[in-house]
């Protein structure tokens, strides 16, 4: 299923640039492509989890646990396993946040660039009264549009 899934969109956004609708190279295109197919994807990847969390994995020969991957994570000791969680020293986990913190402040400042656009295309989408996309058909019809606007 996940193979099948995102082989799907890697065709389906190499299809739009084949087609000469998506600019790889184009920012504004990028921002764009993200306004419109971000959530719709979300739920898709919300959706696989919860999936793959769930299902029931079969006994078998080999060395696997069968069950369910949640449950198996959530309750290891219901299979003779146990909680495999460490402590981190404190001065490590401090370096690491401040790392972060600096990555998130570069990354937040590059943000702010490309957030006009996004004001932009939530202003149209609001002018117009869209929905969010929740397919990938609304997604690229709203795209499309939003393109020529820019």
């Amino acid at each position: 299923m996940r193979k099948s899934w995102s082989s799907w969109w890697m065709c389906f956004f190499n299809d739009l640039v084949q087609a000469g609708i998506y600019d790889l190279s184009s920012e504004i295109h990028k921002q764009v492509m993200w306004f419109c197919f971000h959530d719709v994807i979300q739920k898709e990847l919300d959706d696989l989890a919860r999936y793959w969390n769930t299902h029931y994995i079969r006994r078998s020969r080999y060395d696997t646990i069968s069950g369910r991957p949640w449950f198996n994570f959530n309750h290891p000791e219901s299979h003779n396993g146990s909680d495999k969680g460490c402590t981190v020293d404190r001065q490590k986990f401090d370096e690491v946040k401040n790392s972060v913190k600096e990555g998130l402040a570069c990354y937040e400042r590059e943000r702010a660039k490309k957030n006009e656009i996004l004001q932009f295309c939530d202003y149209v989408s609001h002018v117009h009264e869209w929905n969010k996309p929740e397919s990938w058909q609304y997604a690229i019809e709203k795209f499309e549009f939003l393109c020529t606007k820019f």
